[in-house]
């Protein structure tokens, strides 16, 4: 099937030369994993929300994370931590080196966290056009 150049963007997103991020991000909702709630993952890594104890900037960690066939297991590296609120925090964490099967379930993931938010969007929108 040919790509509809008018389409190309949305596909591929243009890359932000000043930008440290090289991936785009998907949000997620109600996906959980062993340090906490993800809130977005994108190819490179994810963004937890956790009240655990987390290692320091640069340390490794195996995270768990409830995929839809079941769990699988993911090398990180954590890249940042931001304090939110008392008790809770952010931490960036940078997957490391995945296997095949690994990738795929976490691409899965991905896919099923846009098209849940899409539906979301949708409600929200079609509430608002009511209401």
């Amino acid at each position: 099937m040919a790509t509809n150049p008018r389409n190309a963007r949305a596909v591929n997103p243009p890359a932000f030369p000043n930008s440290k991020r090289g991936t785009g991000r998907v949000r997620c909702q109600d996906i959980a994993c062993s340090l906490g709630e993800i809130l977005d993952l994108s190819a490179g890594g994810m963004r937890v929300k956790t009240s655990q104890r987390v290692p320091r900037i640069g340390s490794g960690i195996t995270v768990t994370i409830g995929a839809l066939d079941g769990e699988v297991v993911v090398p990180t590296t954590v890249q940042w931590i931001r304090r939110r609120g008392w008790l809770s925090r952010e931490v960036g964490l940078k997957f490391g080196e995945l296997s095949a099967p690994v990738s795929k379930a976490l691409c899965d993931l991905a896919r099923a966290a846009a098209y849940n938010d899409t539906l979301w969007r949708d409600s929200q929108e079609a509430a608002r056009q009511a209401g």
